[in-house]
């Protein structure tokens, strides 16, 4: 994307410098706009570039099919695991990590919310290939 970016800025900046060549003698102050124009050109490639970098690294939220995916594993396969909520995906590469929220009963042990959260890590990344944290809360009954 930055790569096509700079081809994008290079030709763009290539033809204001063409129509500034052409306008100077009308014009005295062309090349001074132009050269605003050129620099606007490239603070906005470099802000949409970091912007689309930085989203998947800082974790966005994730689409509707992922979610439904989440949550039906969660309800195949940890039952007693509900309202799967604050649902982040982080990508990494081709690395995908997820953080959610899962609610459990209030009288689980700890052992046994340990591994249901664990079993739910490790059906997300069988089946969908996240490497998911599950931190879980108390169910509000």
């Amino acid at each position: 994307m930055a790569d096509g970016w700079h081809h994008r800025s290079d030709a763009l900046a290539s033809a204001l410098i063409l129509v500034g060549a052409m306008l100077q003698r009308r014009f005295w102050w062309i090349d001074g706009v132009l050269g605003i124009g050129v620099s606007l050109l490239i603070l906005y490639a470099a802000f949409d570039i970091l912007r689309n970098a930085a989203d998947p690294l800082m974790g966005e939220v994730p689409d509707e099919q992922i979610v439904r995916s989440i949550r039906t594993l969660a309800d195949e396969r940890v039952p007693e695991a509900s309202d799967i909520h604050h649902i982040h995906v982080h990508r990494y590469g081709d690395h995908v990590e997820v953080t959610l929220h899962a609610r459990m009963p209030q009288d689980m042990t700890v052992k046994e919310a340990h591994h249901a959260a664990s079993s739910l890590e490790g059906i997300l990344k069988e089946r969908l290939g996240f490497e998911a944290t599950v931190h879980l809360e108390p169910r509000r009954d």
